[in-house]
C-alpha cells in the first residue's frame, strides 16, 4: 500500500496539517502506516502519540537532502535525533536508512482535504511575504506547485507497493515515550522522599511550631496529604531541585518571587521556602496544583512551579543550573507562535488584502485575548477564539459576521471568518521560551533534537506539552524586571 507522507504545521509555513487530523484521516481511509515528512523533529512526539491513539503505525522520518531519513528501530530514532541536531554520525541501514525521492511509493500530504489547499496557500504567502493577488508575479521556487494544484491531500488508495513492503517488514515496534528522567539529588544517606520529609520537618519547626490543638491538626493533615501524593508518585526530586535553585538565588542576595499561580496552593512548597504564601491561611487548594487524578501507571505529569527571579541575574542562575547538573543535561527550549483569534484574522485578511488597516484593527479589537477565555476554550471541541466570540458575544462581530441557528456563518466577511477559524491553532513561528529550562539526568541529545536559536545557541527542539511524554522536565525560571526594581530600591534605601 502507498504510505501517506505528512508535512505538518511543525514545518513552519511549509505544511498545514496537524498530526491528530492526519491520524484520523489515516484511520478513516484504511491506511495502516503513516510517515512523518517534516523538515524538523519538533513534531515527532505529537505525531507518534496521535498515530498510536488511532492504531496507526507511526514511521518517523526527516525530509532532507532530496529524500527521507527513515527510522526503523529505537536506536535509529536516537541516531536521527543526533543527525537532525547537526552531529556527524555513523548509522546502520537496519536502524536508520536514507531513501532518495522515488525509492518509496509515498502520497505527499500537506493538508487533510482538498478544500484546505487555500489554507496552505495562505501560509505560503506569509512565508514569501506576499498576497494571493501578487504571488503569481514573484519567484517562489518549488512552492509554485502548491498553487497550481490542490491535490496534496489524503486520497483513498488500494495500490500495492513492493517498494514499501520491504520497509514495512523491517520496522520494529518501539516507543519513544518514557517516564521522567530527573537528575538525582544528593541526599546523603537518605532517599529523596526521606530527605524531602526531613526538610518539611525543619520548615515546620521554623513556621508552625507555635500551632496548638485543631489548628495544628489541620496543618499536620495537610502536610501528610501533600507528602502522600508527592512521594507516592516519586516527585520528591522535582521539589528538591526547585528548592535548590531558589536557595541559590537567596544565597546570592537576590530577590526571588514569593510564588505565583497554582503552586501557591502547596504547603510543602511553603515549608521548603520555595513560596512565601501560607496556602491554609488563605484557603488555597493543593488539588489545583497537584492531584492524583493527573497520574496513571504510564503517565506522570510533573508539577509546574514558576520561579520568578531578577531578570538581570537570570543568565547567571541558568549557568549555575548547568554547573550543578551538567552542561549537556541542561538547555533552554523552544516555543511556537500560533495563529489564534486576532492573529488568524489578521493573517487571512492581509493575504487577501481586502480590508483597510483601520477596519482590520477595529475588527480584531472586537475579539478577546486568548488568555482571558482560556478555561472556556478548553471546553470547546474546536478551540477557536473567533468561534467562541461568535457564540458568546455575537454583537461584537455582527457587523462583519454572524452565526445562524444551524451553525452556518453569514455576513459580509463570512468567507474570511471561515478561513480564519479553520486556520486557528496553526504554528507560524518559533522562538526561545522566555522561562523554560529543561533538566535531565542524561545528555539531552539522547532524547530531544537540539536546534539553534536566533543567537546561535542550542535549545531543546520540543515544545512544552511534549517534554513530559519523553521523560524530560521543564523548570520555569522567568526573569522579572519588577524584582530588579525592588532590589534597586532596597539598595538605595540602605
Amino acid at each position: 500500500m502507498i504510505i501517506p507522507a505528512i508535512t505538518t504545521h511543525y514545518s513552519l509555513l511549509n505544511g498545514f496539517i496537524k498530526p491528530d487530523e492526519a491520524a484520523k484521516k489515516c484511520k478513516e481511509l484504511g491506511y495502516t502506516h503513516c510517515l512523518l515528512s517534516d523538515n524538523s523533529l519538533s513534531g515527532v512526539v505529537d505525531f507518534f502519540n496521535s498515530m498510536k491513539k488511532q492504531g496507526i503505525v507511526p514511521i518517523i522520518g526527516w525530509k532532507a537532502d532530496g529524500g527521507h531519513y527513515i527510522v526503523k528501530t529505537l536506536s535509529g530514532y536516537k541516531n536521527l535525533i543526533r543527525l537532525v541536531s547537526g552531529e556527524d554520525i555513523i548509522y546502520r541501514d537496519k536502524d536508520l536508512q536514507f531513501y532518495k525521492d522515488g525509492e518509496l511509493d509515498l502520497m505527499e500530504v500537506l493538508y487533510a482535504e482538498e478544500k484546505d489547499s487555500i489554507l496552505l496557500n495562505i501560509l505560503l504567502c506569509s512565508k514569501h511575504k506576499t498576497t494571493l493577488k501578487k504571488v503569481g508575479q514573484i519567484d517562489i521556487g518549488e512552492d509554485r506547485k502548491f498553487f497550481e494544484t490542490n491535490q496534496y491531500h489524503f486520497k483513498k488508495s488500494d495500490i500495492s507497493s513492493d517498494k514499501n513492503s520491504q520497509l514495512i517488514s523491517e520496522l520494529e515496534d518501539y516507543s519513544i515515550l518514557c517516564k521522567p528522567k530527573l537528575p538525582k539529588v544528593d541526599c546523603g544517606n537518605m532517599t529523596e522522599s526521606e530527605y524531602l520529609t526531613e526538610l518539611c520537618r525543619e520548615g515546620w519547626r521554623k513556621k508552625f511550631s507555635h500551632l496548638k490543638g485543631e489548628k495544628r491538626a489541620e496543618y499536620g493533615d495537610r502536610v501528610k496529604e501533600e507528602l502522600g501524593v508527592i512521594t507516592g508518585f516519586e516527585l520528591s526530586g522535582y521539589f528538591l531541585i526547585v528548592q535548590d535553585i531558589v536557595n541559590f538565588v537567596r544565597k546570592k542576595g537576590w530577590l526571588p518571587g514569593p510564588g505565583r499561580g497554582s503552586a501557591g496552593g502547596c504547603l510543602i512548597s511553603y515549608l521548603l521556602g520555595i513560596t512565601e504564601i501560607d496556602p491554609v491561611k488563605y484557603g488555597l487548594l493543593f488539588s489545583r496544583f497537584l492531584n492524583s487524578g493527573r497520574f496513571s501507571k504510564d503517565n506522570i505529569s510533573l508539577p509546574d512551579i514558576d520561579m520568578d527571579v531578577p531578570s538581570i541575574y537570570r543568565d547567571e542562575i541558568i549557568e549555575y543550573i548547568k554547573y550543578k547538573y551538567g552542561e549537556d543535561k541542561v538547555y533552554q527550549m523552544i516555543t511556537f507562535g500560533r495563529l489564534q483569534g486576532r492573529s488568524a484574522i489578521k493573517e487571512v485578511a492581509r493575504v487577501y488584502g481586502d480590508l483597510s488597516f483601520s477596519e482590520l484593527n477595529e475588527l480584531t479589537e472586537s475579539l478577546p485575548q486568548e488568555a482571558s477565555i482560556s478555561d472556556e476554550l478548553e471546553e470547546m471541541d474546536i478551540k477557536s477564539v473567533i468561534l467562541w466570540t461568535l457564540e458568546n458575544e455575537p454583537k461584537k462581530l455582527e457587523r462583519w459576521c454572524k452565526l445562524d441557528k444551524e451553525g452556518n456563518l453569514t455576513g459580509e466577511l463570512s468567507d474570511l471568518f471561515d478561513l480564519a477559524i479553520r486556520i486557528e491553532g496553526t504554528y507560524k513561528s518559533q522562538g526561545k521560551h522566555p522561562a523554560g529550562v529543561v533538566i535531565s539526568n542524561e545528555d539531552l541529545i539522547n532524547d530531544a533534537p537540539l536546534i539553534l536559536d536566533k543567537d546561535g545557541n542550542k535549545v531543546v527542539g520540543f515544545e512544552m506539552s511534549d517534554l513530559d511524554k519523553v521523560g524530560l522536565t521543564k523548570f520555569d525560571v522567568l526573569g522579572i524586571n519588577l524584582l530588579d526594581k525592588i532590589m534597586e530600591i532596597c539598595d538605595e534605601g540602605e
